[in-house]
């Protein structure tokens, strides 16, 4: 079973009759801006913004994509700046299992592979830093720079 937040008429946040159905969390306030690609069997909410050298961002738990907004317009002017839900937060699935680091680092590493990127710099806070740890140690090659 899949929880996400459900969004209803103009981005509203799930009704009380949708969190009976499972809707646990709020709607993201730039839910329009987000994608959405299946990953590992998880649906994971991603944004892009700009071009270049990809910059990708990894929040920690209990945050979401939204935790790094004010850094998409300095580096989107000289960056592909991408920040996305891990599974588990923000819009993304919220499958019953699948939390190690190992997990996490896997669905970056797909979610780096549908967009046909070799190699990025990483921004990580809290245990974001752990995913990326263990997404260095499994992936090295994939890894330009890590910022913590």
């Amino acid at each position: 079973m899949h929880r996400h937040a459900a969004v209803g008429e103009g981005g509203q946040a799930a009704s009380a009759a949708d969190a009976k159905k499972g809707y646990t969390r709020a709607v993201a306030g730039d839910v329009e801006s987000l994608e959405f690609v299946t990953v590992n069997g998880v649906k994971l909410a991603y944004r892009l913004a700009g071009a270049g050298v990809p910059v990708v961002f990894v929040h920690g738990e209990g945050y979401s994509h939204e935790l790094w907004t004010k850094q998409i317009e300095a580096f989107s002017k000289k960056y592909l700046f991408i920040s996305y839900d891990r599974r588990g937060h923000g819009m993304s699935d919220d499958p019953i299992t699948g939390y190690s680091e190992t997990a996490h680092a896997n669905d970056l590493n797909a979610l780096l592979t549908h967009f046909g990127i070799r190699e990025a710099h990483f921004v990580a806070n809290s245990r974001g830093g752990a995913v990326i740890v263990q997404f260095l140690k499994l992936y090295p090659e994939k890894v330009r720079s890590i910022t913590f």
